[in-house]
């Protein structure tokens, strides 16, 4: 058999419009209260259906694995074994997120390959269920735009407020994994959550989340800033620009901020140029590109 089908997909990354972690569970990870929001930076995969077997190629800025490893491929193999299809897979992905960033690159490809597919094969599967087994952000990406995120960022509940506004990502040479973020944590790092719960809430009553900023917070940004206080730095060139906010994203190390114009922004990335940042200028976005 040739190839049978292909489409062509966009996984955006995200921001967090406020973090906070709530506790330790006894299965190892964490609990956590956070408002997910895609931007419009975003990776793109063509996936196409084949006589057999998975394969996966990469190319763009920034070099991932090609092996199992990746979640490109996790997704693929969990999704044909939910459809019990015997179809192959032929992945490519153009990777424009950065990694380690806090941005959710590798969820995102994940769960653009499940919607791919799912677009292509139409077998009736739980594609929560199956985004959630690949990771905590995964179930976020299948639908995109704000979400309150609670639990490991399973459990999502969508903001009916359209949020707004002209975004700067900009990330030094550093990157954090997760794990690491998480083993930086002490028990003087948790919160109630109470701050990101407002925060949605005053969303949900129709307010702009950004006139709200003042209760935007990161549980992982003290430990982070001291352990590589480069990201401090960062975050306060970006605040001197006139950004409305400026924030770590996530477990970092990609530090966001919010600008009142597109002008605004457009200086602040001219700045993060001079010194040499990876940066992106761009606006925060609401569903999935491809998703019409």
């Amino acid at each position: 058999m040739t190839q049978s089908s292909s489409l062509s997909v966009k996984a955006c990354a995200k921001i967090n419009l406020g973090l906070e972690i709530t506790g330790k569970r006894d299965d190892g990870f964490h609990e956590l209260i956070t408002i997910f929001q895609t931007v419009d930076l975003a990776d793109e995969l063509t996936v196409s259906l084949t006589d057999a077997g998975l394969q996966l190629s990469v190319s763009g800025d920034f070099p991932v694995p090609s092996d199992g490893s990746n979640l490109c491929l996790q997704a693929a193999e969990a999704y044909l074994q939910a459809a019990e299809s015997e179809a192959g897979v032929s992945l490519h992905l153009l990777k424009r997120i950065p990694v380690g960033a806090g941005l959710g690159g590798g969820s995102s490809d994940a769960a653009a390959v499940l919607r791919a597919l799912h677009r292509l094969i139409g077998a009736e599967v739980d594609l929560h269920a199956l985004a959630a087994k690949l990771g905590s952000d995964v179930p976020f990406f299948l639908h995109s735009g704000t979400a309150l995120g609670e639990g490991r960022g399973e459990r999502l509940t969508p903001c009916p407020t359209l949020t707004t506004g002209h975004i700067v990502l900009a990330k030094p040479q550093l990157s954090i994994s997760t794990r690491e973020a998480y083993s930086l944590l002490e028990p003087a790092d948790f919160s109630d959550g109470s701050r990101t719960r407002q925060l949605f809430d005053y969303g949900c009553s129709g307010e702009q989340l950004l006139d709200r900023s003042y209760l935007i917070t990161n549980g992982f940004m003290y430990r982070l800033e001291k352990r590589w206080p480069e990201l401090l730095r960062l975050r306060e060139a970006m605040m001197d620009m006139e950004a409305r906010l400026a924030m770590l994203s996530g477990s970092g190390s990609c530090v966001f901020a919010v600008f009142p114009t597109p002008c605004s922004a457009g200086r602040c990335g001219d700045m993060l140029a001079t010194k040499g940042y990876w940066h992106h200028v761009g606006n925060m976005v609401h569903c999935n590109p491809d998703d019409k």
